[in-house]
């Protein structure tokens, strides 16, 4: 199975930070999202193979297939303002 994800605040993101949703109210921060420990970067949607920033999730078989993901907060500018912090994503898989 492999995956993309793409940035639905910015399409066009294809670096490691999730952009904050126009409804978010904090600033100087942005979402990371992690597979097993390793960083994600994002790409366009689409299932072809070998779309930027593609990567494999792992071997599907009958059954249950999890993929363990994580998020996690990183500072990007010199001051924090607190507030909501969202982001968009959408998944893309495709088997091959």
């Amino acid at each position: 199975v492999w995956v993309t994800l793409t940035d639905q605040t910015n399409t066009a993101n294809r670096g490691d930070q999730l952009s904050l949703t126009p409804t978010s109210t904090a600033q100087g921060i942005a979402l990371q999202l992690l597979h097993n420990g390793t960083l994600l970067r994002y790409g366009p949607d689409s299932a072809a193979e070998g779309n930027p920033n593609q990567w494999q999730a792992g071997a599907a078989g009958n059954g249950v297939f999890n993929i363990p993901l994580a998020v996690r907060y990183i500072q990007t500018e010199a001051v924090v303002k607190p507030g909501s912090a969202n982001g968009l994503v959408t998944f893309t898989m495709s088997y091959r």
